[in-house]
């Protein structure tokens, strides 16, 4: 699946650098491209980007990724468990989450 995203991080332009004909997020770090099929959720300064069919372990997680969408449970993933949220999914999946200041994509 990462061929789905591209991004580039360290430079204030970055947005410039990378594939056209792709939905673009910048941040203060750098930017993101993805097809407009990738599933987005933004509340406050976090956005998260996520492609796939991820499976929760946490029911409340797969409950929100059912009614909400996968984007918006793992934004919850990312509140409750910091880094370890990758951990608490399985299937194929990607994500990307954009930290609230910009300067941090994981």
């Amino acid at each position: 699946m990462r061929e789905r995203f591209s991004g580039v991080l360290g430079t204030p332009d970055a947005a410039a650098s990378l594939p056209g004909q792709l939905a673009r997020l910048q941040f203060a770090a750098g930017a993101l491209a993805y097809p407009a099929d990738v599933a987005t959720y933004q509340e406050g300064g976090r956005v998260c980007l996520a492609l796939g069919r991820p499976r929760f372990r946490d029911a409340a997680l797969q409950q929100a990724c059912t009614r909400q969408g996968a984007a918006a449970a793992w934004a919850q993933a990312f509140a409750r468990f910091g880094d370890d949220a990758v951990h608490q999914a399985a299937g194929r999946f990607c994500v990307v989450m954009v930290a609230d200041d910009g300067r941090e994509a994981l």
